[in-house]
């Protein structure tokens, strides 16, 4: 069974800044290439990923709000019920066997056969 579980607002800004990192170490290379500059690299580097970090975490936010490619969990396709599924697992009279599926094993409680 597929289980939805939302991203908290902290798991959100930790993927961003692991991200960040990854990217900003990216750019202080690149721009350390290009210019050979420590100081410009640094700078560069600083900024971006300042920005980037608060970029991310809005991106990250907004996705969240998006249905697109989202299985929908098992309560949402009932109606968005809370606790049915438990409901209706702890319910003795809820449990399915062969018998009551097939037939096979059932008395007849009429006294008329077919």
């Amino acid at each position: 069974m597929f289980i939805r579980v939302s991203d908290t607002h902290v798991r959100s800004i930790s993927k961003a800044i692991s991200w960040r990192i990854v990217g900003t170490v990216d750019t202080f290379i690149i721009t350390l290439v290009i210019t050979g500059n420590f100081i410009t690299a640094g700078s560069i580097a600083s900024v971006e990923s300042i920005s980037k970090i608060i970029l991310y975490y809005l991106h990250e936010r907004a996705w969240s709000k998006v249905a697109l490619g989202r299985k929908r969990a098992a309560a949402e396709a009932r109606g968005g019920v809370p606790g049915a599924d438990n409901l209706i697992a702890t319910y003795p009279g809820a449990a399915l066997t062969s018998a009551s599926v097939t037939g096979v094993g059932f008395r007849s409680s009429s006294s008329c056969s077919a």
